[in-house]
């Protein structure tokens, strides 16, 4: 039995499959995975060509009848991975295991080494102008020489560096899994038409009052035909029409969701995965009556609640902290004398808590505005 290690494998699925085709070519044969010491495990056998295919499940994943039939057999579990193989060439069959359970445990991941970042960031601000205080006013400090300092250096660095390194990992493996299957909107532009681009900072935190502005934009001839991260929107001048707007935030955007909405007519306008929420903005053509993207009651209210929650868990604790840091600097100040660099700090980390303030402020509107909304 060989066993080799390999620490963060699983943010290298395609790397690993071609590895393990490598290894059975050698003659070692995966038998076993220790998802706790990352270690994999082979058993020595006859040199043989075979492809590999690694899939996430929670629950049972038996094989369904195309794959069997395709020669795919399950070599390895554990928890909730599985590896397949097949004695034939990824050209030659006809069934491959879909990606869609390792794409979504990317995005629980994705979603928490995210929160984790945000507030690694959210934390580091306050430290950072502690410690441009002390190279500038080096006359009111006394710094004491310590070995500890090495290890609060090595552990900052650790802090910043895993959630980082991970959201690059899962970023460049999501593509190379999903690169035939990654939805994007098409747009579609007149180049002769006259364009206009609109600035619409913090659109997330009252979708309801930007799609009304987008509808009543279309009612004055100016379509929608692409957006992007920054909140810019393009217009091009046509003339005027009906169109109905909505902005859906979701935790997860599988395939199947972006399907149903097309069969239903509408058409995707912009699609982005933030750090915690999933925003997607569709649009439809209609001539009577406005068509909407959710029709129960209940599952408008279930989104407007969702969006509330995921930016009060966000921006309440960095609120806090803020705060915190802002009184800690004030005391300092008075403390020891030195003033020079309170006012820019106390400035900008209640600058920082206004704005945060307000995004929570306003997705606390915009839920409540739903709740008073009939459809």
């Amino acid at each position: 039995m060989k066993k080799i290690w390999c620490p963060f494998w699983s943010y290298r699925i395609v790397e690993i499959e071609e590895w393990l085709s490598a290894m059975a070519l050698e003659g070692y044969h995966i038998k076993k995975i220790n998802m706790l010491t990352r270690f994999f495990y082979f058993e020595e056998g006859m040199k043989q060509e075979l492809s590999y295919r690694i899939g996430f499940d929670k629950g049972d994943h038996p094989l369904s009848m195309a794959l069997d039939n395709d020669g795919w057999k399950e070599v390895c579990k554990s928890h909730s991975w599985y590896v397949l193989a097949n004695e034939k060439t990824l050209e030659q069959v006809k069934t491959v295991p879909i990606r869609e359970g390792i794409v979504t445990h990317y995005r629980k991941i994705k979603d928490v080494y995210s929160v984790l970042l945000f507030f690694v960031i959210a934390m580091s601000i306050s430290p950072l102008f502690l410690v441009f205080d002390l190279l500038f006013n080096k006359d009111n400090v006394i710094i004491e020489k310590s070995p500890m300092w090495i290890v609060m250096i090595a552990i900052w660095i650790f802090i910043w560096m895993l959630p980082t390194y991970t959201l690059i990992k899962i970023k460049k493996s999501t593509k190379l899994l999903v690169k035939n299957e990654i939805v994007k909107p098409i747009y579609y532009r007149n180049k002769k038409a006259h364009v206009v681009m609109k600035l619409r900072f913090g659109w997330i935190y009252a979708p309801d009052k930007m799609v009304t502005w987008l509808e009543s934009m279309e009612a004055k001839g100016y379509h929608l035909y692409r957006m992007n991260k920054l909140g810019i929107f393009y217009f091009e001048k046509g003339v005027p029409r009906k169109v109905s707007y909505f902005a859906d935030c979701q935790n997860t955007t599988p395939q199947s969701y972006f399907d149903m909405h097309k069969e239903a007519g509408w058409k995707l306008i912009y699609t982005s995965s933030l750090m915690f929420s999933k925003w997607s903005i569709w649009s439809q053509l209609y001539q009577a009556e406005r068509p909407t993207l959710y029709s129960d009651r209940s599952e408008l209210l279930q989104h407007g609640r969702r969006v509330m929650l995921t930016h009060l868990l966000l921006f309440v604790p960095v609120i806090a902290l803020y705060i915190y840091f802002m009184v800690q600097h004030i005391n300092f100040a008075l403390t020891s004398g030195n003033r020079e660099v309170l006012d820019a700090t106390v400035l900008i980390l209640g600058l920082a808590s206004i704005m945060y303030s307000m995004f929570v402020i306003k997705s606390l509107l915009y839920y409540r505005r739903l709740k008073l909304t009939e459809i």
